[in-house]
C-alpha cells in the first residue's frame, strides 16, 4: 500500500538476495532502470478512490516477476466508482444452465457491452 503521490523505491534482487542492477521496473505508464543498488524510485498518482495497479519486473536472464500494489485515495472526497451488484443461484447441479442477473445500486439491470 502507497498513498496517492507519495515516492517510493522498488528494491529488485534475485532469490539470494542480491541486488540486481539494470532490471526493468513498470509501474503505472512509468518505466524505470534499477541503479547499481538495485533500486528505482517512483511516484504514485494522484486517484479519485482507492487503486490496484501491477508493479511488473523483467530483466535478461530472469522470469518476469509483477505484484499487486494499492495506492489510497488522502486526499479529496474518496469519491467511489459506480459498483454493480451480481447475483446468481447459491447452488446448481452439474450441466443445470443458470442466468447471471447484473444490476447498478439503485436496483436496475446494467447496460452491458458484449
Amino acid at each position: 500500500m502507497i498513498n496517492e503521490s507519495e515516492t517510493f523505491s522498488v528494491t529488485v534482487t534475485d532469490t539470494n538476495n542480491i541486488a540486481l542492477p539494470g532490471a526493468t521496473v513498470i509501474f503505472n505508464t512509468e518505466q524505470g532502470q534499477t541503479n547499481s543498488g538495485g533500486k528505482v524510485t517512483f511516484t504514485a498518482p494522484s486517484v479519485n478512490y482507492d487503486t490496484f495497479y501491477t508493479l511488473e519486473v523483467h530483466m535478461i536472464g530472469y522470469l518476469p516477476a509483477s505484484a499487486s500494489m494499492s495506492v489510497i485515495n488522502v486526499v479529496g472526497s474518496n469519491t467511489e466508482p459506480n459498483r454493480l451488484v451480481m447475483s446468481a443461484p447459491p447452488s446448481l447441479h452439474e450441466n443445470e444452465q443458470f442466468s447471471v442477473v447484473v444490476r447498478n445500486e439503485q436496483g436496475f439491470p446494467s447496460q452491458m457491452s458484449r
